[in-house]
Parts: C-alpha cells; sequence; structure tokens
C-alpha cells in the first residue's frame, strides 16, 4: 500500500503491546514519538529504516528498501524523515518463505527450529507440488531483531533437503 494513512500493522511503538511490552523509536533526536509499523515492510530491530510522517498517526515506520517508501519519496519527500532504533523489548512480525522437497517432518521440523528459537508463529500456509516433489511455505513470525531472524533463517537453511530460505515482503 502506498496510501500515507493506511492503517498499521502493529501497534504504536511507544505504546505498550498486548504482552505489556515496550518499544521506541528515535526520530530527529526525540523519542517515543508516535510511530506505527508498516504492514507493506515489516521492519524489524536492525533494519535500515526511514519514516514517513502521516496526516492522523504520527510516523510510519518503513524499510528503507521499501517500494511503497520509494514510491512516498517521489510523492512526497517532505514528509521523509531519519528514524533510528531506540531501546526495543518487543516480538515484530516478518513474513518467511521456505522452498523444500517434500517429505515427511518437514513441518514438524521447521515448527521444531521455530520453537527452539522462541519464534512465535502467527501464520502458516504449506503446499505441495506433486509435479515436481517441492513444498513451500510461507510464515509470519514474530522475532526481536535482525541478529534473531538471522539465527532463524540460518537455522531453517540447514534442515534436510531444504532448497531456499528468504524473508519475504508483505
Amino acid at each position: 500500500e502506498t496510501d500515507a494513512d493506511a492503517e498499521p500493522d502493529a501497534l504504536p511503538l511507544g505504546a505498550p503491546s498486548t504482552a505489556g511490552e515496550r518499544g521506541s523509536i528515535t526520530i530527529d533526536g526525540v523519542d517515543n514519538l508516535a510511530s506505527t509499523l508498516a504492514s507493506c515492510c515489516k521492519p524489524v530491530p536492525g533494519d535500515w529504516v526511514q519514516g514517513f510522517i502521516t496526516r492522523s498517526r504520527g510516523v510510519s515506520v518503513h524499510r528503507a528498501d521499501c517500494p511503497s517508501l520509494e514510491h512516498l519519496k517521489s510523492s512526497e519527500p517532505e514528509r521523509i524523515v531519519d528514524i533510528q532504533w531506540g531501546n526495543l523489548e518487543r516480538a515484530y512480525p516478518v513474513n518467511l518463505f521456505v522452498k523444500a522437497v517434500d517429505r515427511t517432518g518437514l513441518l514438524r521440523d521447521v515448527s521444531a527450529v521455530l520453537a527452539a528459537e522462541r519464534c512465535n508463529v502467527l501464520a502458516v500456509s504449506t503446499r505441495s507440488d506433486r509435479s515436481d516433489g517441492s513444498a513451500t511455505m510461507r510464515l509470519e513470525v514474530e522475532v526481536e531483531g535482525l541478529s534473531r531472524l538471522s539465527g532463524v533463517l540460518n537455522r531453517l537453511s540447514q534442515l534436510p533437503y531444504v532448497l531456499e530460505v528468504r524473508r519475504e515482503r508483505s
């Protein structure tokens, strides 16, 4: 979505989440401004991010490589602000893509990795392709930051017969 006032995917960073966790960002030297995570790119701590000043919800936080942010930069560059992750103590949703040789126990093995990494799974979709014997999985998980995400991706890629693992844009 490129609409500057589209609904966000997450709670404001400066407000407690349902689990009582808190997070913050710093925008031009000011802490804890009202901000929301963009649902188009789902940034996590450690991602290079920029903000877009919305008309009604404060600052919308996007990954710097987000196509929606690029559109906003070209149409309203004066509303783009530099931001940095502050003191963060919560989990953030991320979309993952896994492609593997279809086999018994694949979902179990992926679930075991996510459990070992203490990732909460929000959604899972799997599909087997009998024509080439592959399986694709799309998962939405919560991670606490880029380093945790990197560890999850690394462990998933080490599972037997996994062909591809990546973070997916929404």
